[in-house]
């Protein structure tokens, strides 16, 4: 049974809206039973169907009005739309999105590059260090030592910037530039990226810079401010505490 007035239904016989308290409708396969003539009147009653005629052709006027789908309609449909559902029910409002600008990404890297800067430099010459003491303690320092101590540099360097992308990245989405920004990397979704996603963006970067960076200037014509090495992982670089239309991109 529908109500004619909240669009409320229940499956069970009832006279008031459990919603709003006002009359339901009286069904037509319920309703009330025509006058049966009695024994004793002299003539038999006609039983007056006017009145019920005319209340259940309004009543169906009402639902074709309520509920009509491409010009037909049935008692039986229920119109969802109509229906509120209890706040504990309702699907949270989506949160806005802003994507992060060029100049914002940028100055993040501003600030990155000074720090990881130091932490490489302190790292490859702790590595050399350590090579070259070691080839000094069996003897001359050889040109394989020397050799050794350049690997080991290098590969001091790849690891610091290994460590600084993906543990940042992975455990927040932010780096200390871009926390300094308001900048967040996330998935797609909203969500964060992960260690394995994180990994996987920071050798997205070798790819964006080859050839000639082009894989980052992308993040100049991708409406979402999104380079090759976002596209790889599946992230993008949103700004935080931004209330602003859903899916626009930041100036800046």
């Amino acid at each position: 049974m529908r109500c004619l007035h909240c669009g409320y239904v229940s499956f069970e016989n009832l006279t008031t809206c459990r919603r709003c308290s006002k009359p339901l409708p009286t069904s037509p396969r319920h309703g009330p039973a025509s006058s049966i003539p009695s024994p004793e009147s002299g003539s038999p009653s006609v039983p007056s169907l006017s009145t019920s005629a005319v209340a259940v052709q309004e009543r169906q006027r009402v639902l074709d009005g309520l509920h009509a789908v491409e010009g037909d309609s049935s008692d039986e449909e229920v119109d969802w739309d109509r229906l509120a559902l209890p706040a504990e029910l309702r699907a949270p409002p989506r949160p806005s999105v802003v994507y992060a600008g060029l100049f914002r990404r940028v100055a993040a890297v501003l600030v990155d590059g000074p720090l990881l800067l130091v932490l490489t430099v302190l790292a490859m010459t702790l590595a050399s260090l350590t090579a070259i003491g070691g080839g000094t303690v069996v003897g001359e320092v050889t040109r394989q030592i020397e050799l050794l101590a350049s690997g080991a540099a290098l590969v001091a360097a790849i690891a610091v910037s290994l460590a600084y992308h993906v543990l940042c990245w992975g455990q927040g989405g932010q780096t200390p530039g871009k926390m300094l920004m308001g900048l967040q990397v996330v998935r797609r979704d909203g969500e964060e990226i992960g260690y394995g996603r994180a990994f996987l963006r920071w050798i997205g970067y070798f790819f964006a810079m080859l050839p000639l960076g082009l894989g980052l200037t992308m993040v100049l014509f991708h409406p979402h401010g999104r380079g090759l090495h976002d596209l790889l992982a599946g992230t993008c670089v949103i700004r935080l505490g931004v209330d602003n239309a859903e899916g626009t991109r930041g100036d800046g």
